[in-house]
């Protein structure tokens, strides 16, 4: 029996809800870094660090997210989700590094079984042609949660501190609990009991991946946009503040025109992809763009009239795949191990998401030059899409 539009309403909307809170709590520190590190006494680049453990713990812990959604709700996960965010948020306005970096851990936990948890709940309601641009209009949460947090948190530090503006995306997380809670009898999917030991669930998922060339290809460029997508989030507002000399409200309106470039591109590409266009050459069109809008950003000069277009660009491509990707997964995923593949299929992605603020940093350290590590990134990205040019192979 196929949902009713109500029911793919109320499940899209509830989903995009928790992303848009998550995102938010994930880019409230990049975008009050030179406020925190001026406070803290720390370099701004220490949010490339942060940035990175994030990262690094999401990876892991969206391998687990899917065998646990599976088994214990979908549903349930993303409100012990919303509750991680809360913690992170509060150990975040701690007053130290170490707080600082302790959030970072206790936010990758909720981050990373989010995409698996949430892929599970909609793999059973969006369907057929529909479903990449359904997927598509939940991920725009990211720039839901990246707009509101970079509007608004400029504006609140001069009334609350960057402190207050942390504890704004608690509150807002610790609301979302009892919403998913009361959606669970209407949207959980009965639960799936694996019998299998936890590692073999994980060398399962990420087996997966390794199945099709398909899902391999979808790998590889992954791992090079997310590089570029993670790079943009994190370093965006310091490049505009201490190399182009931007105030930070100004540097902030950069980093909203590239959220409003990913919200419409995530329901564009959603779009696109299937009705017109394989997914592989959209992929490949994305991994083009995020390349030009990124070296625009660098070589352009330092006017917000002349960056708003390339940081538009840049949101379009860099950050409007995330749909697209998540329902080609759904889409070749083996029949009930959705959530599985999902899970397996982020390992590139992460991979992307780690090495993007490690290498940005090193670049940054050596050359002393954001430009030269945003290139370096752009390079990257666009290797990354070479094996999408091949014809594609079975099996």
């Amino acid at each position: 029996m196929s949902p009713s539009r109500g029911e793919v309403m109320l499940t899209v909307g509830t989903l995009n809800w928790t992303m848009a809170i998550l995102a938010g709590s994930f880019f409230a520190v990049p975008t009050l870094a030179p406020a925190i590190a001026a406070d803290l006494g720390v370099e701004a680049g220490i949010v490339g660090l942060y940035a990175t453990i994030v990262f690094a713990v999401a990876m892991a812990s969206s391998l687990v997210g899917g065998p646990i959604a599976a088994r214990f709700g979908p549903l349930r996960l993303l409100a012990v989700c919303m509750a991680c965010v809360t913690g992170a948020m509060v150990l975040a306005g701690g007053g130290s590094l170490f707080w600082l970096l302790c959030a970072a851990v206790l936010l990758g936990i909720g981050f990373g079984p989010e995409t698996p948890a949430s892929s599970l709940v909609l793999s059973r309601v969006a369907t057929g042609p529909r479903r990449p641009l359904i997927f598509s209009i939940k991920q725009t949460g990211n720039q839901v949660g990246g707009m509101l947090g970079s509007l608004s948190l400029p504006a609140l530090l001069p009334l609350v501190g960057w402190r207050g503006g942390l504890l704004m995306f608690a509150g807002l997380a610790v609301l979302a609990i009892p919403l998913l809670l009361w959606l669970r009898r209407r949207l959980e999917p009965p639960p799936v009991i694996d019998s299998r030991p936890s590692f073999a669930v994980l060398i399962s998922s990420l087996r997966l991946v390794l199945q099709t060339s398909a899902l391999r290809r979808l790998a590889a460029a992954s791992f090079g946009v997310s590089l570029a997508q993670t790079c943009m989030h994190t370093f965006l507002v310091s490049f505009a503040v201490i190399d182009r000399g931007f105030p930070l409200a100004t540097a902030a309106l950069l980093l909203s025109a590239c959220q409003v470039g990913g919200f419409v591109g995530r329901i564009g590409w959603g779009f696109i992809a299937g009705r017109y266009l394989p997914t592989r050459i959209v992929l490949g069109l994305i991994g083009l763009g995020a390349a030009i809008g990124t070296i625009a950003i660098v070589s352009l000069p330092a006017s917000l009239a002349w960056l708003a277009g390339p940081a538009f660009l840049l949101g379009l491509t860099a950050s409007g795949w995330n749909g697209v990707f998540l329902a080609e997964v759904a889409t070749l995923a083996p029949e009930g191990k959705v959530a599985e593949a999902t899970g397996g299929m982020l390992t590139p992605s992460y991979v992307g998401l780690i090495l993007g603020p490690m290498i940005f940093g090193g670049v940054l350290w050596v050359a002393g030059s954001y430009g030269i590590a945003f290139l370096v990134s752009a390079g990257i990205c666009l290797a990354s899409m070479l094996p999408l040019a091949a014809p594609p192979k079975r099996g």
